[in-house]
């Protein structure tokens, strides 16, 4: 999975190294925490799994950043739990402790540094659960699902797995407008459905699973031994190019959030809408071949997409 979940976190995210700097300033990496704390090691997991995400999340308020930090960590941990899988009654088991510790706080699962920190942020946000408990259910489904049948189904998907976090968010951000609720959902829905284009191949090879709907399938005639065999036919860039117009159009919708949250956050969202929505750019201009590569944005180009990402952040076009 490919980000906060909002986005589900890659099987592999491209590295970077250094500090990023905007008009003179640097965005230092993390100072490592000579105490080995809990905030640490979540740090490291977002650095190490997302750095689109980690690069976005340094733009936040400390305090804010070690919270979001805490909630990827759930995030990354429930998705390996179904994405590593080999017994999968055993990782049902197990995302049933998580449900249960949400639900009634009984026994914390295993990390236990996990639920303490979330916890943490669940008690001192005020949070609804039902986001967390939402994206166990669509985790779930990836247990059983190999191929998704209709478009509606890989909606529903797309708000468990992606949407429910940007909802997750929300109250770690502070005092947002009462549109930024529908502007998260757009925008949690818009990066799953990228990390989707992006990851048909690698989904396939290592996972088996075919997230593009069958009815699309069948209706741009692109077939399953197609994809296997890495043909890019006419049927399949016209698919791509109608599935790539939705998420632009989800990503229009999303942007709102920007401005909806607390001036001390729309830069770090402004960039991860920045950064993310340019993987559709990358996917286009590599001629839709996402059955043999897998697209990425480049550091360089990270660089020059905060620019626009800090005019988002002040309402400017």
């Amino acid at each position: 999975m490919d980000s906060l979940r909002a986005v589900r976190p890659a099987a592999v995210e491209e590295r970077t190294q250094g500090s990023l700097r905007v008009s003179g300033s640097s965005i230092p990496r993390e100072s490592t925490d000579k105490s080995g704390s809990l905030s640490e090691r979540a740090r490291r997991a977002i650095r190490h799994h997302s750095k689109s995400f980690y690069m976005a999340s340094t733009l936040l308020p400390r305090g804010k950043r070690g919270d979001v930090w805490a909630i990827y960590a759930f995030c990354r941990h429930v998705d390996n739990v179904v994405d590593d899988a080999v017994d999968h009654e055993l990782a049902r088991q197990e995302l049933g402790e998580w449900r249960r510790w949400l639900q009634s706080g009984g026994p914390p699962p295993e990390p236990v540094w996990i639920p303490q920190l979330l916890g943490d942020v669940l008690s001192h946000t005020g949070s609804d659960r039902q986001p967390y408990l939402d994206l166990i259910a669509g985790l779930e489904s990836d247990l059983g699902m190999r191929r998704v049948g209709t478009r509606d189904e890989l909606d529903l998907y797309c708000y468990r797995v992606a949407s429910t976090v940007g909802l997750m968010l929300l109250p770690v951000f502070g005092d947002c407008q009462p549109e930024a609720r529908d502007g998260a959902i757009a925008l949690g829905h818009a990066m799953q459905l990228t990390n989707i284009l992006r990851d048909v191949g690698e989904d396939l090879r290592l996972l088996n699973r075919i997230y593009l709907p069958a009815d699309q399938l069948a209706a741009f005639g692109v077939t399953e031994d197609m994809l296997r065999a890495g043909v890019i036919a006419e049927g399949f860039v016209s698919l791509m190019e109608s599935e790539i117009a939705r998420a632009r159009d989800l990503y229009g919708r999303g942007k709102l959030t920007v401005l909806r949250t607390p001036p001390d956050c729309r830069l770090a969202v402004a960039t991860a809408y920045r950064v993310y929505s340019a993987i559709l750019d990358e996917i286009e201009r590599a001629g839709y071949d996402v059955l043999s590569r897998r697209a990425y944005v480049s550091r360089r180009r990270k660089l020059q997409l905060l620019y626009h990402a800090w005019r988002d952040a002040r309402g400017r076009e």
